[in-house]
């Protein structure tokens, strides 16, 4: 956050370095939100899709002659989502408490924001309420992904007891 509000706004004063104001003030926010976690998603990505589309199961399909988009929506996505769902879902809570240090270096104001200034003015209930909403968010999260993998595989969903 501090390198791009370094170059892109003190340096070459292409964009503004903080506050909330048009869609020109959230470029430099957002692209220092988003810019660490894209590289490993897509690399984790395309290794799901690799090692499902090199399966049995995929090559049966296409020797049963299905076409190259069922095979890929039916067989390759569905099953290359669950790796991607355990993945990708808990980087959300991890990209909600990163909030912290994007608001503060842009002055946006937010969660993070009002949690540094509470810890800073000793408001320890409202530091305490912020921990607890961000611990809830995180169990949520992984709620979310349970519920995800029974919808997604069938096989994964809890047995009922007779």
């Amino acid at each position: 956050a501090y390198i791009l509000a370094y170059f892109f706004a003190a340096q070459w004063r292409l964009l503004p370095s903080g506050g909330w104001g048009g869609p020109q003030h959230l470029v430099l926010p957002v692209v220092a939100y988003g810019l660490p976690v894209t590289g490993g998603v897509a690399r984790w990505t395309r290794q799901c899709l690799v090692d499902t589309m090199s399966s049995d199961y995929v090559r049966t399909a296409y020797a049963k002659g299905l076409r190259q988009a069922a095979v890929i929506t039916r067989h390759v996505l569905r099953n290359a989502l669950i790796p991607m769902i355990t993945s990708f879902l808990p980087l959300f809570p991890g990209m909600m408490t990163g909030s912290i240090f994007i608001e503060v270096v842009f002055g946006l104001p937010g969660l993070g924001r009002y949690f540094v200034q509470s810890s800073s003015n000793r408001d320890y209930p409202l530091v305490l309420g912020i921990t607890i909403f961000w611990a809830v968010l995180i169990m949520l999260t992984y709620f979310i992904t349970d519920v995800l993998y029974g919808i997604i595989d069938p096989r994964v969903r809890i047995m009922e007891r007779k």
